[in-house]
């Protein structure tokens, strides 16, 4: 039993590294002064696949969002949408793209956040987020 132990000391068991998703704002930057009005929004998105989800109507009233592929493709890289908050409201749900334009309409400080989803709808876990502050004038 010891040489079956002392053995099994001296092998490694072989790990995989996982790259989580993650994303960070190249535009605006934290602190930043901008104009008021459209506002473009630039992203980085790593380890991720941007991908929205189809929209299908089920009722002439009633329209859902349904994923159109499985959250990991057969390269193993996750797939989903970016969700664009402005101040705690939501101006772009399913983001598709690195870039974006957003309207401020008012002076003053703001907070932009954005959020990984799953194509199918879920948070990314761990969440992956990104906030940026700044102020338009």
């Amino acid at each position: 039993m010891w040489a079956l132990w002392s053995a099994c000391q001296g092998q490694e068991t072989a790990t995989t590294a996982v790259e989580l998703p993650s994303l960070s704002f190249l535009a605006p930057t934290d602190g930043s002064v901008v104009a008021v009005g459209p506002l473009d929004v630039s992203l980085v998105v790593e380890h991720f696949q941007l991908e929205a989800p189809a929209q299908t109507t089920l009722w002439p009233l009633w329209t859902a969002f349904i994923a159109t592929a499985s959250a990991h493709d057969e390269t193993g890289i996750v797939s989903g949408y970016v969700a664009l908050e402005l101040d705690g409201t939501v101006v772009e749900p399913f983001l598709d793209a690195t870039q974006a334009t957003v309207d401020v309409g008012e002076a003053g400080p703001h907070t932009l956040t954005a959020t990984l989803f799953y194509v199918d709808g879920d948070a990314v876990e761990p969440p992956a987020v990104a906030t940026v502050s700044f102020d338009a004038e």
